[in-house]
């Protein structure tokens, strides 16, 4: 090689580290937290949150993906989205993005379970691999500017509109129950409180129910731990689980069940017929699901896992940071603001979250799982 090519590459090379280094000055890898009117998520990399977004994603699936065909557009102006030919398309104005909670309409919570459920379908039809599904669904919540309430729902899918959510990472179940079977209500005089987790064992993120963490809570250390009053564990080769909450019986009588499938169309079935008919979980017709009713007094809640000060822990779905702080023991939040960082999951990474004025915008964060928390 002559002189003079070396000094080439070398000035190639130069140049491309210090393009790359101009770029990361300009460009840090955090998400920016605006409170303002209503509260907005800004990604890394998001560089014109203001200005209407668009995100495509495209699949490299199969012929199928030309006959996968769907789109919402029942508010064109504010939230559409199309998936043609392998390619899925999603536009958001930014006043959309700051709604959050209960000021999400409808159509919108319509839009995104729509969306959920044609990218369980496409992956079925061939278009994309069942895992991908759930790379999707980040990159869409990852890279719009969202309000934390709607990029959980994106992740999660409307949970409090459908009254379900399905259960896999980051998304786990706690069981809990009074420790005297003779005094079911009695949670005063002890408790256990036993964490499941999901292993997924297949690509469509089937798998096994398996226990993750155990606690004796409000009693003595040396409490023996008696059986639970439910199995949830099945032991019958790889499931879907999803979990249904608020299923109506009479206008002061609800259900708490989990349904669990070997597929994701027979899992769809039941959940049809559940929602159908909230009394069905006793006598299920769908062949192969299983419905799990909660007796009285027994509880099974949704949680998110997050790390806290370098441990993983679990999270209600409807917890913010302050929550966790609180639940963690900590008594003087002030105390630990100024030091309190929160890493969010971005791509294959993890980033941080910044806050645009007062740090204290940061307890109000709406954890959607995966988190890393510490002070």
């Amino acid at each position: 090689m002559s002189r003079l090519q070396v000094t080439r590459l070398l000035g190639v090379a130069i140049g491309a580290a210090l393009t790359a280094g101009c770029l990361v000055s300009r460009t840090p890898l955090a998400y920016q937290l605006r409170p303002g009117e209503g509260m907005v998520l800004v990604p890394p990399q998001s560089r014109h949150a203001d200005r209407p977004q668009a995100i495509k994603v495209a699949f490299a699936g199969t012929a199928a993906c030309r006959g996968t065909k769907a789109a919402f557009d029942a508010m064109p102006e504010e939230f559409s989205w199309t998936l043609s030919h392998g390619h899925l398309s999603v536009q958001l104005q930014p006043a959309l993005s700051r709604l959050g909670g209960a000021s999400l309409p409808l159509p919108l919570l319509d839009g995104i379970r729509g969306l959920r459920q044609t990218l369980d379908r496409a992956a079925s039809d061939g278009c994309l691999r069942p895992e991908r599904v759930r790379a999707v669904v980040e990159k869409v919540a990852q890279s719009l500017p969202l309000s934390p309430a709607m990029a959980q729902m994106i992740l999660l899918g409307p949970y409090g509109e459908q009254k379900y959510v399905d259960i896999g990472p980051p998304v786990e179940l706690q069981l809990t129950y009074a420790l005297r079977r003779d005094q079911p209500e009695r949670y005063d005089l002890g408790y256990a409180a036993i964490t499941y987790r999901l292993r997924p064992t297949r690509s469509d993120g089937a798998g096994d129910l398996q226990t993750a963490a155990t606690q004796i809570l409000d009693v003595p250390s040396d409490t023996r731990l008696p059986p639970a009053p439910v199995r949830l564990t099945a032991g019958i080769g790889p499931r879907l689980y999803r979990l249904f909450f608020l299923l109506r019986l009479s206008p002061t009588e609800h259900d708490v069940a989990l349904v669990s499938a070997p597929g994701r169309a027979t899992l769809e079935q039941a959940t049809n017929e559940l929602l159908a008919r909230p009394g069905a979980c006793r006598a299920l017709t769908i062949s192969g699901a299983v419905c799990t009713l909660m007796p009285h007094a027994v509880g099974l809640e949704a949680r998110l896992r997050v790390r806290v000060q370098g441990q993983w822990t679990s999270v209600s779905i409807s917890d913010t940071v302050h929550n966790l702080l609180t639940e963690a023991g900590v008594r003087d939040i002030a105390a630990v603001l100024p030091t309190l960082r929160v890493l969010r999951p971005y791509r294959s990474g993890l980033a941080p979250v910044e806050v645009q004025g007062s740090k204290s915008a940061l307890l109000n964060l709406l954890l959607a799982g995966g988190e890393q928390v510490s002070w």
